[in-house]
């Protein structure tokens, strides 16, 4: 794969498509789950009805990774019981969607083709219609998932970790929200 960007997420590529089969999306009313917009309408989600969204600030202009222009944090546990502390409970799952204009690009390429990431599965899937690379990595005690994609100039990141020793269940979780993300327009 080369490192222009159109052609690594190109429409083209062979991917795993989630968009094709929405059998968890028509199945969204009958569990109830509760439907996150983002206040300027540019992407929404779905979520099950005991987890909680909130405005996740933790970026600033002196991080040396990112800087996102918008930054949204979904957990399935009390945020405030935690008080923002890193201390998670023993099943806490923790998803991030950033959108983003500065920041890694200039490592973006070599991530979005896969190199240099100690990921136990990389490749191109396509949720709603986006092209998104997804990206898979397992650690002690954790898995964590990681899409991105780029639409208009913007960076869209959506990333999760499971706090488990046993994560099947809290990455399947994960993906069934992930199923849902949905860019309606770019900023």
């Amino acid at each position: 794969m080369g490192s222009n960007l159109g052609e690594i997420l190109a429409p083209e590529d062979i991917f795993y498509s989630w968009g094709e089969d929405k059998g968890g999306i028509n199945d969204l009313n009958e569990k109830e789950w509760k439907t996150f917009i983002s206040k300027d309408s540019s992407f929404k989600l779905n979520y099950p009805p005991d987890w909680e969204v909130f405005e996740d600030s933790y970026f600033s202009e002196g991080n040396a990774y990112l800087i996102p222009v918008q930054s949204w944090a979904l957990v399935n546990f009390d945020y405030s019981e935690h008080g923002g502390v890193y201390i998670l409970p023993a099943d806490a799952i923790i998803m991030n969607f950033n959108i983003m204009t500065e920041g890694i690009k200039q490592s973006l390429n070599g991530y979005l083709d896969c190199r240099d990431l100690a990921s136990k599965q990389c490749e191109n899937i396509m949720i709603n219609g986006v092209v998104y690379k997804k990206t898979i990595t397992e650690g002690r005690g954790s898995s964590g998932i990681n899409l991105t994609t780029m639409k208009n100039g913007m960076i869209y990141e959506v990333s999760g970790m499971v706090n488990s020793q046993n994560d099947k269940e809290g990455m399947g979780q994960m993906e069934e929200i992930i199923k849902t993300f949905e860019i309606i327009q770019s900023i």
